[in-house]
């Protein structure tokens, strides 16, 4: 080892791994010194502890030696990471762990500790969670500069007690102080510690210890993310006074820092209030903030001085070891018998005379309703379900994708010799030598794909030099191996014409918003005379809301498979994609290649998850189509994490005006809507944030404008919820906040305003029961508990709130096709080109099929996501169990119907000669009806006849009723939080909501996906947020360490109810989609419930720590 540089130890290798695969390390050597004998804790001769540099954080952390003598540094290691992180990593690995500086893991940007000389793209970038001590800051292109913090919580308690290292190297073995372990970036700021070469940590030494220690970390969600501040203390008492006391901080330097002055005034003091508030101070003098971390010297003396409390008894722990916590708000794994959220059926009504409630003598839906297991369950959970990624296809090649390393520019040259020449590797791909393609198709799917207000980049992939956005697909190298064709795309290098690029939606190229969202809803209403009447009004306000960009983060990456074969002399593709729209995409690969529709087939037999990706980002499967075209071999192409940042779309970032006038009694006057977003250089996508406002309340004087801005991003998508989701959240926070002028209850704020018919069309609602929600919402609650003063119900030091928010979805029908047969064997097989993304479709569309099919659901299949079935429309917008629903059953009443005829022509049939509407289908059994005894099983009437099986389909699509009726989904939900004031901390303790949303067709998968979206607004809510460098314009945030999705311990008691009215206009189901109504309402629910607690009014997402902080 001292005698190779390039050689590196391997232990536990969880954070060594990420670097590897990030291309941040590359090692000449890997010496394996997991299996050395150094896993003990022993008790040291003479006192204190021995732990071997090979122990597991889990064994540590729950080792009795460890945490009954030294209990900081017991919370420390279980406030880091995951449970099975713990399980994997060693206790010398976790504190030589490198930074988390975004910088560090993106080879793209400067970062002088991966590339010295390069310069820190963090001090004039993202800086949210960088040093504010012992940082070198000569300026962002120096040499020197670099203002990373130390990620390792262990490293911060073994600090505050004094820790001992013990090496073994090649100058044999030696022990170094603890404080001696690590550097600050002066001169060489590669370095993170002392250590040379061939230096291997075999031990660390615990000094005897009798004291109070304690450890705190307040980060951005509950588990599995690194500490914005951290804090230890380790006090030396005797008689009831501190003999010695050591403090060490995390987050704030590149090495855990002592706080040795603060520590002088502990010695040989009495505990006590004001003690330990002066101490808290004295801590964090001399520290200097950047532009996003200004936050972090309150938040380190808030930690101080509760840590002093809490270790010394003069305040209880506020939760589970290691947290700032409060423990009565735990998440599901924290809450003793948790709730079991409900989906019942509360009221029924009737239809109208043209729908009928029977069928061949008998309930029509006997099957439907039922709380039935999904009937993909178990392949999903036995690893037999196929995604895009795992068909098996013969002589497979896979190819890697190199992305761009600027924002805007042109390319000059790539060069791929060096590529080419490694092994394996069969081909790069690149603009140069890519086959033509021809433009998107302006249309598909019944959307507008390409040009303003297009859900689709109007640009095809490697067709041209031009850099429009960080991190586009500029090549693809494919080679025999995964390994090898990522191994050949670091070899791809490629100069540049650079430009500055364009990231302000305030300066940059603009236009109002195209006049349709998508090519069908109207976005612009309004104009002086609604000012006029806000201003005219007895109460008026205007506040401004703001929200980031979101990524969508299936747990699936993209991922496709393409075939190219020959068939009778003409091109044929198979692609195997992880798409949500089968027929759409066949239509943009058949008209970008010049194929006959018929000549392509997209299969999509299970997603892992979509949220609104999946569909509109295009060149992810064209590329792969290209790749294998250009390799003659079927290839395989798996997105990486990073790169779903870039090419898999995002929600924009919305910048939302909401200006309302009503009078003393809360009644609305007035009110206008102004959002401004923006798209890519090449997309025409508009998150359009007045979607909820225009129809939601009755308001005489209603208006909506909007702005689009042109950037150097990368394009946007929908995303669950578009514009209802984050425009519900301004528009739902200002009547909070109108309700608070007027000291008015939220819930009858909104009873107040309440819409009889759709204020945008003037149509009636189809099934509007949305005053049902608010009353049932308040008793299943308990809303009467909510105080009508903030800042006035605390539990500890935490504030206790409660909030209120309505949301709504359109509950949307669109045209769809299935197809069933019934096989001699009494079974039956339907099937649609819909998708699987989580929703329960299989399950569902079965169950559907199944009534109306007249068999028992275990006797139906249903498959889908394959072109080869009958169409089906894109699986977004909660539209598929309205569209598609009907189609499926439709079907299998033809397939029944068809039947009928068969036997009643059959010779030999019990049932011949009689008419078919005289027969009746029940069971799997064709009868006379009022003669049950008198008929044929469905088996024996296709044996009599003759025919192995018998198919029929439907085209099912809406009728007048659109011009009729204004079709939605309504729901009303409620939240509690905690928020602790000195901390920022904020948990949500509960939500509940309430649905109107149609007939269940299962309540159990009904139930996840409310459940699932509530989870998912309080993500958005609380803590998701993806980052471009405000320089460079290239994306920060790339990884889900990174990028805070909702932990067990984040997620709180979830309550679902939902009325379970069937819509009587919808379709014969009377069913709604469900898939978007759980997050809606959520972030405004919990940003009100925030201001109950505490009087501060968040009006930017996420609700961080550092914002409740800097909060007024």
């Amino acid at each position: 080892m001292s005698g190779d540089p390039g050689a590196q130890f391997l232990a536990g290798g969880t954070s060594q791994v990420d670097l590897l695969k990030e291309h941040v390390q590359r090692p000449t050597k890997l010496v394996d010194i997991s299996r050395l004998p150094l896993s003990g804790i022993v008790t040291a001769p003479g006192g204190g502890l021995r732990i071997g540099a090979n122990v597991k954080n889990a064994t540590a952390s729950d080792h009795p030696l460890l945490s009954g003598t030294y209990p900081g540094v017991a919370e420390a290691l279980h406030s880091g990471a995951s449970q099975q992180i713990r399980n994997m990593a060693s206790m010398a690995g976790n504190l030589l762990q490198r930074t988390r500086c975004p910088y560090l893991r993106d080879t793209a940007q400067a970062c002088n500790k991966r590339d010295p000389g390069s310069g820190c793209a963090a001090v004039k970038g993202y800086n949210r969670i960088h040093a504010i001590f012992g940082q070198n800051d000569q300026g962002a292109t120096s040499a020197n500069t670099c203002i990373a913090t130390h990620p390792s919580d262990l490293a911060v308690a073994l600090a505050a007690h004094d820790a001992v290292i013990v090496l073994e190297g090649g100058d044999g073995r030696r022990e170094i102080a603890f404080e001696d372990l690590y550097r600050l970036p002066y001169h060489r700021p590669e370095l993170d510690s002392n250590l040379l070469q061939g230096d291997m940590i075999i031990r660390i030494d615990l000094p005897a210890f009798r004291g109070h220690s304690h450890y705190l970390k307040v980060r951005d969600r509950a588990s599995y993310a690194y500490g914005l501040v951290t804090c230890a203390v380790a006090l030396d008492m005797d008689r009831g006074r501190v003999v010695a006391g050591r403090i060490a901080l995390g987050g704030v330097a590149l090495k855990p820092w002592r706080a040795r002055e603060a520590e002088k005034l502990l010695a040989g003091a009495e505990p006590n209030r004001q003690l330990f508030h002066e101490v808290a101070a004295k801590a964090l003098e001399g520290s200097h903030t950047y532009a996003m971390n200004k936050y972090k010297p309150g938040l380190g003396r808030a930690l101080v001085e509760r840590a002093l409390l809490e270790a010394t008894g003069l305040e209880r722990l506020q939760g589970k070891a290691g947290t700032v916590f409060a423990a009565s708000v735990g998440g599901i794994a924290g809450v003793r018998g948790a709730k079991k959220a409900q989906a019942t059926v509360s009221k029924t009504s009737s239809p109208p005379a043209d729908r009928r409630t029977t069928m061949d003598g008998a309930p029509i839906f006997r099957e439907v309703g039922r709380d039935i297991p999904r009937a993909d369950g178990r392949k999903k959970v036995t690893g037999t379900a196929t995604y895009a990624a795992e068909w098996n296809v013969q002589g497979l090649a896979y190819g890697s994708v190199v992305d761009s390393t600027i924002a805007c520019g042109t390319i000059l040259s790539i060069y791929t010799a060096d590529a080419l020449a490694a092994p394996g590797v069969i081909a790069v791909v690149t603009h140069e030598n890519a086959p033509r393609l021809a433009a998107y198709p302006q249309q598909g799917g019944g959307f507008q794909l390409t040009g303003d207000g297009g859900l689709g980049e109007a640009r095809q992939p490697l067709q041209d030099a031009t850099v429009y956005y960080g991190a586009q697909s500029i090549a693809v190298v494919i080679a025999e191996t995964s390994e090898q064709a990522r191994y050949g795309a670091t070899l791809v290098r490629v100069t540049y014409d650079e430009k500055v690029p364009e990231l302000d939606m305030d300066h940059a190229r603009r236009m109002p918003f195209p006049p349709l969202f998508a090519g069908a809803e109207k976005m612009q209403k309004g104009g002086e005379e609604v000012k006029a009447a806000i201003e005219a009004a007895p109460i008026s306000l205007t506040r401004e809301y703001e929200t980031p960009v979101y990524h969508h983060n299936p747990i699936e990456l993209l991922a496709s498979i393409a075939v190219w074969n020959e068939t009778d002399g003409a091109d044929t593709l198979t692609l195997y994609d992880a798409t949500r729209s089968v027929d759409m995409l066949r239509g943009v690969i058949a008209q970008s290649f010049g194929l006959p529709e018929s000549n392509v087939r997209v299969v999509s037999k299970f997603i892992g998850g979509a949220f609104g990706s999946k569909a509109w980002s295009f060149h992810n499967p064209m590329l792969v189509a290209l790749a294998a075209r250009v390799a003659k071999r079927p290839v395989r192409i798996e997105w990486r994490r990073q790169q779903v940042f870039s090419i898999g779309g995002h929600r924009p970032a919305l910048h939302q005006t909401v200006s309302i006038g009503a009078d003393g009694k809360g009644r609305l006057k007035a009110l206008q809507h102004d959002s401004q977003t923006h798209t890519s250089q090449v997309c025409g996508y508009t998150e359009f944030g007045g979607r909820m406002t225009k129809m939601m309340y009755d308001v005489p004087q209603l208006g909506f404008s909007n702005r689009l801005s042109y950037l150097n991003l990368p394009s946007p998508a929908v995303m669950r919820g578009p514009g209802f989701l984050m425009g519900g959240w301004a528009l739902e926070s200002a009547l909070d906040e109108l309700a608070c002028e007027l000291g008015m209850d939220p819930v009858e704020l909104r009873l107040a305003n309440y819409a009889e018919t759709d204020p945008d069309t003037g149509l009636p609602f189809s099934n509007k029961h949305l005053r049902e929600c608010y009353e049932r919402g308040r008793k299943l609650f308990g809303w009467e508990a909510r105080a009508s003063r903030t800042g006035t119900k605390r539990v500890g030091n935490d504030f206790v709130g409660y909030g209120f928010s309505t949301c709504m979805h359109p509950a949307s029908r669109v045209p769809a096709s299935a197809r069933a047969t019934i096989f001699s064997d009494g079974r039956a097989l339907v099937c649609s080109a819909t998708h699987e993304l989580g929703n329960g479709t299989y399950t569902i569309f079965a169950q559907i099929a199944a009534d109306g099919l007249r068999l028992p659901v275990d006797h139906v299949q249903f498959d889908l996501g394959d072109t080869d079935f009958p169409t089906a429309p894109p699986t977004h917008g909660s539209l598929t169990t309205a569209s598609v629903g009907p189609a499926v059953f439709e079907a299998a009443r033809n397939a029944v119907e068809a039947l009928k005829a068969v036997s009643a022509r059959t010779a030999g049939s019990p049932l011949f000669g009689i008419a078919a509407s005289a027969i009746d289908a029940n069971n799997g059994r064709l009868s006379i009806r009022g003669q049950p005894e008198i008929g044929d099983s469905y088996a024996e009437a296709l044996r009599r006849a003759g025919l192995p099986h018998i198919s029929a389909g439907s085209d099912a699509a809406p009728g007048d009723e659109t011009k009729k009726f204004a079709f939605y989904s309504f729901g009303a939900v409620f939240a509690e939080v905690r928020v602790d004031a000195q901390t920022g901390v904020v948990r949500v303790a509960r939500l509940c909501g309430v649905y109107d949303c149609g007939r269940l067709m299962n309540p159990r998968t009904a139930h996840s996906q409310l459940m699932g979206g509530m989870i998912f607004g309080l993500g958005q809510t609380l803590m998701e947020e993806t980052v471009f460098d405000p320089v460079s314009g290239m994306p920060v945030v790339r990884n889900l360490a990174d990028y805070h999705v909702p932990s067990c311990g984040d997620t709180p008691e979830i309550t679902v109810e939902v009325l379970g009215i069937p819509d009587p206009y919808i379709s014969q189901l009377g069913a709604h989609g469900v898939g978007e109504m759980g997050c809606n309402g959520v972030p405004p629910a919990i940003t009100n419930a925030i201001f109950n607690a505490t009087g501060k009014r968040l009006r930017s997402l996420p609700v961080t720590p550092d914002k409740i902080l800097g909060a007024s």
